[in-house]
């Protein structure tokens, strides 16, 4: 039986990781999804964009602690 192995480039970017990137601006909880798929798949690949799945991460969990505390505050003093 052969291996099949995909060599990936070292200097190229990671597509979930850019794309977790681009999604945290836009859609929180895909980008956080998108961006913990990012560094799943850079443990064992040898890309660039461990820093951008970092930040998608980190932007998504922000935007989604505001949306909540928007949320809270509103309900709470009976806006909605």
């Amino acid at each position: 039986m052969s291996s099949t192995t995909t060599t990936f480039p070292a200097n190229s970017w990671n597509t979930a990781a850019v794309a977790a990137f681009i999604l945290a601006w836009f859609v929180a909880p895909a980008g956080l999804i998108v961006g913990f798929v990012a560094l799943s798949q850079l443990k064992n690949i040898p890309q660039r964009g461990r820093a951008l799945a970092i930040w998608a991460i980190v932007i998504s969990l922000f935007e989604l602690a505001a949306w909540i505390a928007n949320v809270t505050v509103w309900r709470f003093f009976g806006m909605w």
